[in-house]
């Protein structure tokens, strides 16, 4: 909500800044009219019964703090509930992808509340790497079974890939067993095919009678009795 609103340049209706002019300004219809599209929008986004809860609200910035008073968290309750659901994210029956994007929106939202750390010195670059590192372990440990040779192969390379070129590595070989079970699959069908048709249920001769010609001495073959010598 807050990207909509600041791409609409209409932050300052929620956050106080653009504030109400008094009722003999000029100004006044203006903000009246921009401060009911902004609680309009709001409306708008809430659940029908959270909504009809601050129906009544005249300003933009009442319904905005009165919504935050009730919901907001502090950060430090959020970023246990996040790094709890890191330590227990698994991949389960979820694509490679769709794994990867779920621990990537994990990591984004920890960021968030966290002030950047602006330097370039080599100790901000170590520590970089090491949660880049500590990242990539997160995101292999969460895997399936079938992925644990691959992931092997990855703690043994030296340095570690960083989490996107491991995203594509594992993606790569997902991939491969999808391949590789199709194949198999296939032949499967293939063998079934050729039983079935030698046990004779598509052959055409399911009475058992054999072929002509085929040991009855007649239509050219050969018996027994006529190799004899006489």
């Amino acid at each position: 909500m807050r990207i909509s609103l600041s791409a609409k340049k209409k932050l300052g209706f929620i956050d106080g800044t653009i504030k109400s002019p008094a009722s003999t300004d000029a100004k006044s219809a203006i903000w009246q009219r921009c401060n009911d599209m902004v609680l309009l929008w709001i409306l708008q986004s809430l659940h029908p019964d959270m909504a009809s809860s601050v129906l009544y609200c005249t300003s933009a910035s009442m319904v905005w703090n009165d919504l935050k008073d009730r919901f907001s968290q502090s950060n430090d309750s959020r970023i246990y509930q996040i790094r709890q659901e890191i330590a227990e994210h698994r991949q389960g029956h979820l694509t490679i992808s769709e794994c990867y994007t779920k621990l990537k929106a994990l990591w984004d939202e920890l960021d968030s509340y966290h002030e950047p750390i602006i330097c370039n010195c080599e100790g901000s670059k170590t520590r970089a790497s090491r949660e880049e590192k500590e990242r990539v372990m997160q995101f292999l440990m969460g895997l399936n079974e079938p992925y644990s040779t691959v992931c092997g192969s990855i703690l043994m390379t030296s340095p570690i890939p960083d989490t996107r070129r491991v995203h594509g590595l594992i993606l790569q070989h997902e991939w491969q067993m999808d391949v590789a079970n199709r194949q198999i699959g296939s032949h499967a069908m293939q063998i079934g095919g050729y039983t079935t048709t030698k046990g004779g249920t598509s052959s055409g001769n399911s009475s058992g009678a054999k072929p002509p010609g085929v040991g009855d001495g007649k239509h050219g073959s050969y018996s027994r009795r006529s190799l004899k010598c006489s």
